[in-house]
């Protein structure tokens, strides 16, 4: 019996890898395998099996079927099984995410994680994936250093080397905190082990090529061009080799991002064409940005009537989409255009417009654009009272990320070193 407990261990292992590989589930066999788990009263091992589904549902945003294998949980709860509750709260935690209802989310998390302890398991991959899950929370309600504290505690779990590529998902979080707090480096050092693990573990997937998309922009933003262009080149062929257009759309987009930086204008507009043109087909929501790095590219050309529409375009886009943040920026994108064609009233408008929108922004580097173009038009009009008024609002958010920027340093030097 032991050894038929470690065959379907194993094969749980192999089951589970092989979704975040091919990144689709064969509904009837792994429902037939968690009956079977059932039945064989391998509880611990059932539990996690439903819990591989409902992960797949969760990531495909399947609310429907989330739910119905939620369900089956509960009725293992009905017989008392507190290892059963430690995976319900978990999952509901998860639902609640899905949802949107992310306080809620973390309040379950944290029940799921405390009913761990409590209990005084010993399953590393459970704590890892409870300790991750409370880090999810907390990075969506936007609580980065609590959130930072969790993943870091998940990545310390002792895995078996064929769980291991849970780590890198971790490690992206982790990147991805590091980046918000302008972190480059340790956020590519993350990338890069997100990288190295899934490499490893021959998952060639879209996270795999999201990966090498996002390593190449920080090694961009630590100005390192070459290292940036050789990733976004070996994004470009996986995403082609794999069929991957989303992801393709996206290394197309900052391929033609590259070109206008180097000046290659002509190279710029084939690349950003390309990416367009599998967008609009595929109807994949990177085409807003594909649109925006056209007119960018247009906008050097001194093509500004074309740069107008592309801005709109994209923009339209991103209203349906209801992303703020993409709203914001290109309404600032679009004020500093008109006061480059010297339409002051049309750009004044936007920024406006953008002004409003502050509330539902929490990015840094858009106000500052923001307040900074509102400084040099009134400044460039002469009234210099109302660009004094945004140089003190500009001064202040200098200040407010000065100070937030030293104490997040404290934070995270004080977890990273516990």
């Amino acid at each position: 019996m032991r050894q038929t407990y470690i065959n379907y261990k194993n094969l749980l292992n192999e089951v589970e890898l092989k979704i975040y590989q091919t990144e689709t589930i064969d509904k009837k066999y792994i429902q037939n395998l968690a009956d079977e788990l059932f039945n064989l009263s391998f509880i611990d091992l059932y539990c996690r099996c439903l819990q591989i589904i409902c992960s797949y549902y969760y990531h495909e945003l399947d609310r429907d079927n989330f739910v119905y294998f939620l369900d089956k949980f509960k009725k293992i709860n009905d017989k008392n099984n507190e290892f059963g509750q430690i995976y319900i709260y978990m999952l509901e935690g998860l639902y609640s995410y899905l949802k949107l209802e992310n306080a809620e989310g973390v309040r379950t998390a944290k029940q799921s994680l405390a009913l761990y302890h409590d209990n005084k398991c010993d399953d590393q991959l459970l704590l890892c994936k409870l300790k991750y899950n409370l880090g999810l929370g907390y990075f969506k309600i936007e609580d980065y250093i609590t959130a930072f504290k969790y993943f870091l505690e998940a990545l310390k779990c002792d895995l078996h080397k064929s769980c291991v590529y849970h780590k890198a998902f971790i490690y992206q979080r982790i990147g991805t905190i590091e980046s918000f707090h302008g972190n480059n480096k340790d956020a590519l050092f993350n990338y890069l082990k997100s990288a190295e693990i899934l490499k490893k573990n021959s998952i060639f997937t879209s996270s795999y090529v999201s990966v090498l998309n996002f390593i190449s922009s920080l090694y961009f933003k630590l100005k390192k061009d070459d290292e940036a262009y050789q990733y976004l080149i070996d994004a470009l062929q996986r995403a082609t080799e794999l069929n991957l257009d989303s992801q393709k759309i996206i290394s197309l987009s900052q391929l033609g991002n590259y070109y206008v930086f180097k000046a290659n204008f002509e190279k710029a507009e084939e690349s950003l064409l390309s990416a367009i043109s599998i967008a609009e087909k595929q109807k994949d929501a990177n085409l807003s940005y594909s649109l925006l790095v056209l007119g960018e590219l247009y906008i050097k050309m001194e093509r500004y009537d074309e740069a107008l529409q592309l801005f709109n375009k994209s923009l339209k886009l991103l209203k349906k989409l209801k992303m703020n943040f993409g709203i914001h920026h290109l309404y600032c994108r679009l004020a500093r255009l008109y006061f480059q064609i010297e339409d002051n009233e049309k750009g004044e408008e936007y920024l406006i417009k953008a002004e409003k929108l502050l509330p539902k922004i929490t990015d840094i580097d858009s106000q500052k654009t923001m307040y900074k173009l509102f400084i040099d038009y009134y400044n460039s009009i002469k009234n210099y009272e109302k660009a004094l008024e945004y140089s003190k609002l500009y001064i202040a958010l200098i200040e407010q990320l000065n100070d937030a920027h030293q104490r997040t340093y404290l934070d995270f030097f004080e977890i990273k070193n516990k």
